[in-house]
């Protein structure tokens, strides 16, 4: 009975995730879903695949089930805007990947609900650290 109601929790869990993360509908009819757990029951990642390589959203989480890291992943390659989140779920960084390279700015956040801003990171177009910018907290 208990894996019969983990399996609808889960099933409900992913279809909630996909709303309002945003997956596109255009990726879910092409992708399958690639889910691990940690050993607690709890998802540690939920990454949309096309064949073998990631294609679509990658979600990681912390045991404790909020969201750790999203990265948008195109053909196997990180491509597009990413997060981290700390455990309370506060946005702990923003940045932008293209080709599978950190590219633009990374704008990490300190660990409270109002968003303030600890550090901007600048990467060149090859990925390379060119810039970091403190803001003194």
């Amino acid at each position: 009975m208990k894996k019969k109601v983990d399996a609808v929790r889960n099933t409900i869990v992913i279809f909630l995730l996909s709303v309002v993360l945003g997956f596109q509908s255009c990726q879910q009819e092409s992708s399958k879903y690639e889910i691990k757990y940690y050993e607690n029951g709890s998802f540690e990642s939920i990454r949309a695949k096309q064949g073998k390589k990631y294609h679509g959203e990658s979600l990681w989480f912390y045991p404790s089930g909020m969201l750790q890291r999203k990265v948008i992943f195109e053909n196997g390659k990180a491509n597009g805007n990413a997060f981290t989140f700390y455990g309370s779920g506060a946005l702990k960084a923003r940045y932008y990947w293209r080709s599978d390279k950190q590219i633009g700015f990374q704008t990490d956040y300190l660990d409270d609900t109002v968003g303030i801003i600890t550090s901007v990171k600048e990467f060149d177009g090859s990925g390379k650290l060119i810039d970091i910018r403190k803001t003194g907290r």
